[in-house]
């Protein structure tokens, strides 16, 4: 029966460092195919040397907060564009159970 299939697990990486076009916008798209998935358990995002705003964070922040299998995150965003308010959409999904493993890089 159903009780018997094992668990699936999604780990998911966006790769984006450099990446030249609107990356905030691109972010709004990638949550809104993202959330549709509902194994997902760990997720990266490499965001170096972007044009990445704080709009994009909140996108970043809405995923953690709409998933609710995530166990770990990995976030790269330095030479962004982020400001303080950006860092604290970042904060504010930190608490979201089952998050377990965060690691946050805003600096070289």
């Amino acid at each position: 029966p159903e009780m018997n299939k094992p668990k699936t697990r999604t780990d998911v990486e966006i790769f984006l460092p450099s990446f030249k076009l609107d990356i905030d916008e691109t972010l709004v798209r990638l949550v809104e195919l993202l959330t549709k998935i509902t194994s997902m358990a760990e997720i990266k995002f490499n965001l170096m040397s972007t044009e990445l705003t704080d709009e994009g964070c909140h996108s970043i922040s809405k995923l953690i907060r709409t998933s609710k299998t995530i166990t770990s995150i990995k976030i790269l965003l330095y030479d962004t564009n982020i400001t303080d308010e950006g860092v604290r959409h970042i904060a504010f999904m930190l608490p979201f159970p089952p998050l377990q493993v965060i690691y946050l890089n805003f600096s070289k």
